[in-house]
């Protein structure tokens, strides 16, 4: 059974009860399962863990210490296993040069393309540079078959003022006799007393060859005319002109430089494409490709308000201030423009505005100054302005203290570098082309084009010059085979100068399995998490053949997916379950998805089947009286977009990936918003009005990121309650006796805490030539409290014992105790009743982690109106999960909230008050509003490539009809 099984026995990795699993290889199976059930702490923690494991313990103990090693699974035997790859939905790529090019080697192989066939260009006159021999200039003379005589000429003096005696005389030497002077032939002897002032042209006649003698008798060139073109070379410092005769006159060289102006240029070689390296980095930008700027629209924060009421962001809100120096200043400046401050910002005179962000250059004003104190200074001078602008970039730049950087940087935005135009190349190899495009042109394609020319070269061997295409045939095919998978993982409208850390873990995640698919490898486990991750469902099929070309290749794959399509593709399908955490962990059902599906105990079967379906909680909210409108949006490859966006409802932003939802949503409104609520200081993408944002008083971007940033954030801190519940404790008789107060109870302060782990319950072991572990602790035995602190109890339970309870369990404990209970009950509501108060917070996924941090702004007293803003809230969630997703929107909105939320989920989007969608394809093709309004208005819509897909959801869904 193992030759075609993995076969897992006893795993009791996190939640995993002790499963026995077979899993067949060569297939394509998918694991699913509501978040937290287990999925990954089979398929990475154990499966995968195991077999990269067995890989280390086959190296060297000195290559050990070099390998990140997974801690070891609790599981009593994996066999069967082949090598496994896993691709999960890590962090992206910090480094600030990485590309997409250059994380998928596409770079790689194009520098050696363009270093091996690049033809380089004259800065200068753009003209092409071509070295070429003797021998291969005369090949080419013959090819052409001149019915006329050809006359080779040496450049002595080209477009150059000055004496040419000199040159003359070498020409007379080398046994020349006719010259041909600024395009008039003569005889050497004959040359006219020419003008030094004046820019001259002289060439020397160095043969004159019949048609006849240009070949030895065969096909190739005659010994004659190779001796006259090197005789032309030599005289002509490595340049030779040829005139057929018919009017052609053609300069050739033997260099790389340029045949008319001179100027040197260096050989193509692939260093001189890597921007990494100082041979082929721009010299102005060090190969980034931006420089940061101080931009004035992050100076003026709202051009509708007065300078007095805080349209300048650096002075702020300046009424009611004190005159500190530089607004009496500012005073100044105003009153010598003959400015009124209380006029908002775009009705003041241009020259003033430019004044103040620029500075004044060398005019004068009067300046009367006046100290806050006593005993400062006063007077006047005439002084001038240096600008904001100005201002805060010296700054910047002086300043050695991270904060002032930071502040300062508020201001600023990342530019393309004015000397290389953001190709982070320098100028030689910006000059080199390939088919007429440069380095940088194809670099900025996007992917779907950039496979397009590739193909063409590779296909038509006439856009290369002559016998170069089998020299770079291999090169072609290796990045054609790249861009294909990439784009066919949905991919297309990514370019390979896309720095890599601002993809999405989606795009980073899809890359990286581009990248292995590209490898060509057999017989191999790829071990996947969610890689439908923000995939519209247009591409979600393109994504499909990919992982059904790894499998067909003599791959195993084994997928944590709960997307429908992938779900109902699988050759074989294991539900874990029934629920989540310890409610968790089994195998309820495994088999075809049909199989699956016929399990009546079985969570996903009753979705697979129809039995179940996620359904709003209500029926369509009308539009609304009250929008947030965002104007001119011209952010990444939106084209000056206007969005309007109703308050109070649930709004869907739907979109192929790259159409520019994020840009929009995250990268412009969120920052905007903030800007205004909160004097946030994330530059915003560029726009140029928000209106409306007066009617909300708070906006929230809720992500799925860990909620702590150290493993002692537990759910109990993250929802506030563990003060209330260690007030309790320290309100007990027996605590009151020791005089023990609420901090004794906390496992972040000493106190009552276990002085060895110091509150943490566990000890990491540093191993020397394997991975940290982590042990519980001896002393406290992973209660993370001392003994005098855990004989202190409530109501019977100790600290430790709390933290140790359920969601569920500790809602019936503290039933009586509001300030406990409401946080705890919403926890429950969103389906969260089996997390424990004390989980660390490293251990929740990516849902889980969202649904706790909506669960406290649900607990939250309703006396604000809030914007709450979500990418893709349901990535990593099970039907069921979404089912609960869906009701806490819904629950926000009820609350007088507005709820933004970026989606590919149909279940979501049908279940939206108001839906935008954005595109109508990726990338360049995408950054337009398409269609907006309720889900059944936006599904008749035929440009949007969301319609489709809707109707169907749409017309299943009479339950959310008004």
């Amino acid at each position: 059974m193992s030759d075609q099984h993995i076969v897992v026995r006893g795993a009791a990795q996190h939640n995993l009860r002790h499963v026995d699993l077979a899993i067949p290889r060569g297939k394509l199976v998918v694991v699913t399962g509501v978040s937290g059930s287990g999925k990954s702490s089979l398929c990475f923690d154990v499966i995968y863990a195991a077999a990269q494991r067995r890989f280390v313990e086959s190296l060297s103990v000195r290559a050990r210490s070099l390998v990140d090693q997974l801690p070891k699974p609790q599981v009593a035997s994996v066999s069967g296993l082949p090598p496994a790859i896993a691709i999960a939905q890590e962090a992206g790529f910090p480094n600030p040069r990485a590309t997409v090019g250059s994380v998928t080697d596409v770079s790689d192989y194009l520098r050696v393309l363009f270093g091996s066939v690049g033809v380089a260009h004259c800065p200068r006159c753009q003209r092409a540079i071509q070295p070429r021999t003797a021998s291969q200039i005369a090949q080419a003379l013959v090819r052409a078959a001149p019915a006329t005589e050809v006359r080779l000429f040496a450049p002595l003096v080209r477009q150059r003022p000055g004496d040419p005696a000199s040159a003359l005389a070498a020409a007379r030497r080398a046994g020349m006799t006719q010259v041909r002077v600024d395009g008039e032939d003569m005889a050497l002897d004959a040359v006219p007393s020419l003008d030094p002032a004046r820019p001259h042209t002289i060439f020397a006649l160095a043969a004159t060859l019949a048609p006849a003698s240009l070949l030895n008798g065969a096909s190739g060139p005659s010994e004659h005319l190779l001796q006259a073109l090197t005789s032309a070379l030599e005289l002509g410092k490595g340049v030779v002109a040829i005139d057929d005769g018919n009017g052609s006159f053609s300069l050739w060289t033997e260099h790389y430089a340029c045949p008319v102006c001179g100027v040197s240029v260096r050989k193509p070689t692939p260093g001189l494409f890597n921007w990494n390296t100082p041979s082929g980095m721009c010299p102005d930008c060090n190969g980034l490709g931006t420089h940061l700027e101080v931009d004035p629209e992050l100076i003026v924060q709202d051009p509708r308000r007065s300078i007095l009421d805080g349209a300048v962001r650096w002075y702020g809100e300046i009424r009611t201030r004190r005159p500190v120096w530089e607004v009496q200043l500012l005073r100044a400046l105003a009153a010598h423009y003959d400015v009124d401050l209380e006029q908002p910002w775009n009705t003041l005179p241009e020259a003033f505005r430019d004044a103040l962000l620029y500075g004044t250059g060398d005019a004068t004003f009067r300046f009367v100054y006046q100290s806050e104190r006593e005993s400062g200074l006063s007077g006047e001078r005439v002084t001038t302005f240096e600008g904001l602008a100005p201002m805060i970039a010296r700054r910047y730049r002086e300043t050695n203290a991270d904060t002032m950087r930071q502040q300062y940087q508020s201001y600023m935005r990342r530019r393309p570098c004015s000397a290389c135009d953001g190709t982070r190349l320098r100028p030689e190899a910006r000059g080199v082309t390939v088919a007429d495009q440069s380095y940088a042109a194809v670099d900025r394609l996007p992917l779907s084009d950039a496979y397009a020319w590739i193909s063409s070269l590779a296909d038509d061997p006439r856009l290369l010059p002559p016998g170069q295409h089998t020299l770079v045939a291999d090169v072609l095919a290796t990045i054609r085979e790249r861009l294909r998978v990439l784009c066919a993982v949905g991919l297309p409208y990514l370019t390979l100068d896309r720095p890599a850390d601002t993809l999405s873990h989606g795009e980073h995640q899809r890359i990286r399995l581009a990248t292995q698919i590209g490898g060509g490898l057999v017989g191999v486990l790829y071990v996947l998490d969610e890689p439908t991750t923000g995939l519209h469902p247009r591409d979600v099929d393109a994504l499909l053949a990919t992982l059904r070309r790894l499998r067909d290749e003599g791959n195993s794959v084994l997928v944590v997916e709960h997307d429908p399509a992938i779900i109902a593709a699988a050759d074989w399908l294991i539900d874990i379950g029934p629920g989540a955490g310890v409610h968790g962990g089994t195998v309820v059902a495994q088999g075809t998805p049909k199989d699956v599906a016929a399990t009546p105990g079985s969570l996903t079967g009753r979705y697979l089947s129809g039995e179940l379906a996620v359904t709003p909680p209500r029926a369509r909210r009308d539009p609304p009286a009250q929008w947030i409108t965002l104007s001119g949006v011209r952010h990444n490859n939106l084209r000056h977009v206007t969005a309007r966006f109703p308050l109070g409802r649930l709004v869907g932003v739907s979109g192929v990936s790259g159409s520019g939802k994020s840009s929009l949503v995250v990268d412009t409104l969120y920052p905007a918003l903030a800007a205004r609520l909160h004097n946030a200081t994330e530059p915003a993408g560029a726009h140029d009005t928000l209106d409306g944002w007066e009617q909300v008083t708070r906006v929230v971007i809720v992500t799925q990121e860990p909620i702590g940033r150290s493993p002692r954030s537990v759910p109990a801190t993250y929802v506030d309650i563990f003060d209330a519940i260690r007030a309790l404790f320290a309100a007990t008789p027996a605590a009151k006796e020791r005089r023990w107060s609420a901090s004794h109870f906390s496992f972040n302060v000493a106190g009552g805490r276990c002085p060895v782990c110091e509150g943490l319950g566990q000890q990491r072991v540093e191993m020397q030539f394997q991975p940290d572990t982590w042990v519980v602790c001896p002393e406290c035995d992973g209660a993370r409290y001392t003994r005098e602190a855990l004989a202190m109890t409530y109501r019977g339970q100790s600290i430790a014992d709390v933290l140790a309870m359920d969601v569920e369990t500790a809602l019936s404990f503290f039933a009586d105790q509001p300030a406990i209970a409401r946080p705890l009950q919403v926890l429950s509501d969103v389906g969260l009743g089996y997390l424990q108060l004390g989980q660390s917070a490293y251990t929740l996924s990516g849902g889980e982690a969202q649904r706790v941090r909506l669960a406290r702004e649900l607990s939250l007293p309703e006396r604000e109106r809030v914007v709450y803003i979500m990418d893709e809230p349901t990535t990593g969630l099970h039907s069921a999960d979404v089912q609960h997703v869906v009701d806490m929107l819904h629950r926000l909105v009820d609350r007088g909230h507005t709820a933004i939320v970026i989606e590919h989920n149909l279940d979501v989007l049908r279940a939206c008050d108001w839906l935008i969608d954005i595109g109508p394809d990726g990338g360049a093709a995408g950054g337009m509003i398409v269609a907006e309004g309720p889900p059944e208005a936006l599904s008749c819509n035929t440009i949007s490539l969301t319609a489709a897909y809707l109707q169907c959801a749409c017309g299943a869904a009479a339950c959310i009809a008004d």
